[in-house]
């Protein structure tokens, strides 16, 4: 690994060749008062966050961007519902019930109450259109939207971290509740919200289509770079954690991925894209995951700062595990009592703090992993700080505050890997004699580790190509199955249309098929089908598109106009006909086709697929062993204009006439 890595052999060179100015260095630190520096390093992340959130705060407890198609006067009355149970035609016409808003967030911390938030707003649409109420809140467990025009109900819409993102009617992460509204028109809006897992923060504000897509692209660029550090942080101390075996690495390597999902489940992309279907880890797992996170987070200090030289220190990290032990363990019976969040609410201050003064107290004592550790803590503290102090009221709510805990974990996670390098470089100084040996056995272990990479990748590409094809492939026939053809005809459209080339979708199927089952049996019935695709490849060309759709059912794409379609299904049709056989007394087969050509009408697989299906009823409907194109009007029954009716296709001139 060193002849890899230049210069990782440079610094240890520079390390050794310094080790006494390091000494020096240390003691100097200490000279000049390390304790003290710590402690105006920790007075400065409690104030700092304090001081910026303010200036970045939120303005009203509604606010309004300015393309949105709403307005008002930003003005939100609440009405608390102890019961839950109260009905939303119980507030209508007594705005007099609702008490304003005074503070610019609409925040009522930890209540296991549900509230009613009232406000009105004004169209300013020049047409219909979508508006989007965004609850900036990811832990919100339930919000419910009623939309009223004129004392009548319009719509209701429902979100909250309690329905799965991918059963949301907008996925997010964050409640999105999109509404209807037309120009001058004056809407009422009751919002009704509850929160039995987390605070009760309702920041609100009127987005329109384009600013939830920005917001939506904003928050998967940062989350996506946060998942990029994490993962890299993870699998290199996880390398680290095996090679070395030492508890500070295995505690971390554990920490990360925990942290992650802390993280990602306040901010809210656990739930919109790691598991969408999932409810439970970002609301009743939550306390659990931070609890055993905050415990390894004090393990691990202890180990990396090797505290246990100090006892006070020492016992109060394991009087901190202990306190989370403790809060993670039981979140499943304090939870329905609504006690677990407000726990891991003290613990987000307790267990950083923690860490700080173990960090500031071994700093002062010459500890070189202290700093980057000390750094790590602050930055966590900061952030968590900023979460803690705008849930809990004392500041505004701001994007800044809520981000702030992926922001903070993510500069801890990269210090605390820094503050293991420190330790790393110190115990390199500590066996300089026993270098040679461990260089040998990293390289030997990466060679391995390499080696086993490749050809698992190798193994994993060969399993990936194989499940391909059998996810695109009828068992039975060889030809593709409806998932692999589908997305091929798609293609065939769009290159068809995009380069003005004819093309036309050809259904057809067995007929009498089942009394092929019932006579001969499914084997022979399975024959048949195989045959059927056997003789249809000798007919098209290896560039047409061939695939099963249903039982007895293929589809046919030819790069051929009408006329040309019709003569090649016809073809085949009397190809089948003269060849394909069931049973010992070889029973005639035949098979019905229906041709749909691409057209101004039919310019959509969908459309297509129906029409072709259109067509080949008619030609089942006429006997069968026939071949019928689709055409609008003149051969439409009730039941092919039923067909195309499911594929929203407009009406057609005079086809009324055609159905009397």
């Amino acid at each position: 690994m060193m002849r890899r890595l230049p210069w990782l052999r440079a610094l240890a060179a520079h390390a050794e060749a310094t080790a006494g100015a390091r000494i020096i260095a240390l003691h100097r630190i200490r000279r000049a008062g390390g304790l003290r520096a710590g402690l105006l390093a920790v007075l400065l992340t409690l104030a700092l966050p304090t001081l910026a959130l303010s200036a970045v705060s939120v303005a009203a407890p509604v606010t309004y961007r300015q393309d949105v198609a709403v307005s008002g006067d930003g003005h939100v009355g609440y009405l608390q519902d102890r019961s839950g149970r109260l009905p939303v035609q119980a507030l209508l016409g007594s705005a007099t019930q609702f008490t304003p808003v005074r503070s610019p967030t609409v925040n009522f911390g930890f209540s296991r109450s549900t509230y009613w938030l009232h406000l009105a707003v004004q169209s300013r649409a020049r047409e219909p259109t979508t508006v989007y109420l965004s609850i900036a809140q990811p832990t919100l467990d339930d919000a419910q939207l009623y939309v009223f025009a004129g004392g009548t109900l319009r719509q209701t819409v429902r979100s909250g971290d309690l329905i799965a993102a991918s059963r949301r009617v907008v996925p997010g992460s964050h409640p999105l509740l999109p509404f209807r509204v037309d120009p001058g028109v004056h809407y009422e809006l009751y919002l009704r919200v509850a929160s039995r897992m987390g605070a009760l923060v309702v920041p609100m504000q009127f987005q329109s289509a384009t600013d939830v897509e920005n917001a939506a692209r904003r928050s998967l660029l940062l989350n996506g770079a946060f998942t990029g550090l994490f993962l890299a942080l993870f699998l290199y101390n996880l390398f680290v954690a095996i090679s070395l075996r030492e508890r500070a690495y295995i505690y971390y390597a554990i920490l990360l991925p925990l942290g992650y999902l802390a993280c990602t489940g306040l901010d809210g992309f656990g739930p919109w894209i790691l598991y969408p279907d999932w409810v439970w880890p970002a609301n009743q797992g939550l306390p659990l995951i931070a609890g055993i996170g905050f415990t390894l987070n004090m393990l691990f200090t202890r180990a990396l700062l090797e505290t246990p030289a100090i006892r006070w220190i020492d016992r109060s990290l394991l009087a901190a595990a202990a306190v989370a032990t403790v809060a993670a363990l039981s979140s499943p019976w304090l939870a329905p009592l609504g006690w677990a969040y407000p726990l891991c609410f003290v613990l987000l201050f307790l267990a950083p703090l923690a860490g700080m003064l173990a960090g500031t107290v071994c700093l002062s004592r010459g500890h070189p992993q202290a700093r980057f550790f000390l750094l790590a803590q602050l930055c966590a503290t900061a952030g968590l700080l900023a979460m803690g102090l705008t849930v809990g009221g004392v500041l505004h709510f701001s994007v800044l505050g809520r981000d702030g805990v992926i922001l903070g974990g993510a500069l801890q996670a990269l210090l605390f890997s820094l503050a293991l390098a420190d330790r790393i470089r110190a115990l390199q100084l500590a066996t300089r004699h026993a270098q040679s040996a461990a260089r040998v056995a990293l390289e030997t272990r990466q060679q391995e580790l390499e080696r086993s990479v490749e050809q698992r990748t190798r193994e994993l590409e060969e399993a990936r190509r194989h499940a391909e094809y059998l996810a695109t492939t009828d068992a039975l026939t060889g030809v593709y199955n409806r998932r692999g053809l589908l997305p091929l005809v798609q293609q065939a459209i769009e290159r068809s249309v995009r380069h003005a080339t004819p093309l036309s979708v050809v259904s057809f199927d067995v007929d009498q098929f089942k009394r092929i089952n019932d006579d001969f049996g499914h084997a022979e019935g399975d024959r048949v089908l195989c045959q059927l695709v056997s003789l249809t490849r000798t007919l098209v060309r290896p560039s047409d598109l061939l695939g099963r759709t249903g039982g007895e059912e293929f589809m046919l794409v030819l790069a051929l106009a009408r006329a040309e379609a019709m003569q090649v299904a016809e073809r085949l049709r009397a190809h089948l006909q003269t060849h394909l056989s069931a049973g010992a007394e070889r029973r005639v087969v035949t098979a019905s086709f229906g041709v749909a050509p691409l057209s101004r009408r039919l310019s959509t697989l969908d459309s297509l697929q129906r029409g072709a299906d259109a067509a080949l009823y008619r030609a089942k409907k006429r006997g069968g062993n026939r071949v019928e194109i689709y055409e609008a009007g003149s051969n439409e029954t009730s039941r092919t204009r039923a067909i195309m009716r499911e594929a929203d296709l407009p009406p057609l001139p005079g086809s009324d006439s055609i159905l009397r």
